[in-house]
């Protein structure tokens, strides 16, 4: 992702610049996971230096590196992350080598989006371009059962109802509506939404004003937040939601409210 979209005066994204040690990860993306930091000389370490939420997605899968003494002979450095395997172009071979959660999206035969409360298509939204309106009973806006995400928050859903219309932002399987929020927008200036409740997320000085305030992430001057992938779902890959700042998979997709 080259821009971050939603906001007009947000700068480009960037990633964090300082590696963090322990995760098995690329953080910097510089092609090597966990540099910098110290382990036990002979160990074998699991890693990954695909983009952040497609570890152990589809196709993709951890690679190892050996902790070995660094130059000095007194500590123990990770190594190169070898057999680690990332996103690939699909093949339409009925597996989901671009590790959006899909098998074979986009290949010929496999269907566009359709009115059942999943992200058929893989473009990270569901039941989207009123997929679901014609073809509701009623000539609602949605299918019921239907779900979808709300606005820029992982965690807060949306169910249609049996007339075919959104409910309510509903925080997980609680059934309940959001306590405090269901999008950023909704927060203080330098606080988002998280799961359903305002946090503070605007860096050293509580709301930023500019990337120097946010520790090497960027600045969503409109909202005063510091943000290292996106600000709203639209900013992050196929498949992927924005959870704080985050790209990721949805783990909060209700499984049983009425």
């Amino acid at each position: 992702m080259d821009t971050l979209r939603g906001a007009e005066d947000v700068a480009p994204a960037v990633v964090p610049a300082v590696e963090q040690c322990g995760n098995g990860l690329d953080d910097d993306q510089d092609g090597r996971a966990d540099e910098g930091c110290s382990c036990e000389p002979g160990e074998e370490l699991a890693c990954y230096l695909g983009p952040a939420g497609t570890r152990g997605v589809g196709a993709c899968r951890d690679g190892t590196m050996e902790c070995a003494l660094d130059a000095g002979g007194e500590f123990g450095v990770p190594g190169a992350c070898v057999g680690t395997v990332g996103p690939a172009r699909e093949t339409c071979n009925g597996e989901d080598d671009d590790c959006d959660g899909l098998a074979d999206n986009g290949c010929p035969g496999v269907t566009g989006e359709a009115c059942n409360g999943r992200d058929d298509d893989a473009d990270g939204r569901i039941d989207e371009d009123r997929a679901c309106g014609d073809a509701a009973e009623g000539d609602g806006d949605c299918l019921p059962g239907a779900i979808r995400i709300c606005d820029a928050y992982c965690g807060v859903h949306q169910r249609c109802d049996a007339g075919g219309a959104w409910g309510p932002c509903l925080v997980d399987d609680t059934c309940a509506p959001a306590p405090g929020c269901s999008r950023h927008e909704d927060c203080p200036f330098g606080e988002m939404c998280d799961f359903g409740g305002c946090v503070p997320a605007g860096g050293e000085r509580g709301g930023c004003t500019d990337d120097s305030d946010c520790f090497g992430l960027t600045c969503v001057r409109s909202q005063g937040v510091c943000v290292s992938d996106c600000f709203h779902h639209s900013d992050c890959g196929p498949g992927l939601v924005c959870d704080m700042g985050m790209c990721g998979q949805d783990h909060y997709l209700p499984g049983h409210c009425p």
